[in-house]
């Protein structure tokens, strides 16, 4: 197990990752998967958060997008102006909507429990 790891993080190296961007590729990758999340009126909604930074969704007609992770949490921001906060809490995840017009400074239009339901 040791030789396994000294190798991979030597090959990390060697391909001139460091130890910062592989935890950040640890922390990235616990967010790519299918999450069910809440609209503002409580509706239902699935968003897929791929390992190359693109999002997708069945919000009405489908949403496409962007995410990022920024200090532990996932940014997504789509098309249509909304963004999401992705934070895992004490008892799971949390999801924090902004409305278009808004920035992930603001307060939230709306917030949710959300569960990730699919790798």
């Amino acid at each position: 197990m040791m030789v396994v790891l000294a190798v991979g993080l030597l090959a990390g190296f060697h391909a001139g990752i460091g130890f910062a961007e592989m935890e950040a590729t640890a922390a990235d990758a616990s967010f790519v998967g299918t999450w069910k999340m809440k609209g503002s009126e409580g509706e239902v909604f699935h968003a897929v958060l791929k390992a190359d930074g693109t999002s997708t969704s069945d919000w009405g007609p489908g949403e496409v997008g962007t995410w990022e992770v920024k200090d532990g949490k996932a940014y997504v921001t789509w098309t249509d102006g909304w963004k999401e906060i992705i934070e895992k809490t004490a008892d799971g995840y949390k999801k924090y909507g902004f409305e278009p017009g808004k920035n992930f400074t603001d307060r939230p239009s709306n917030e949710s429990v959300t569960e990730k339901v699919s790798e």
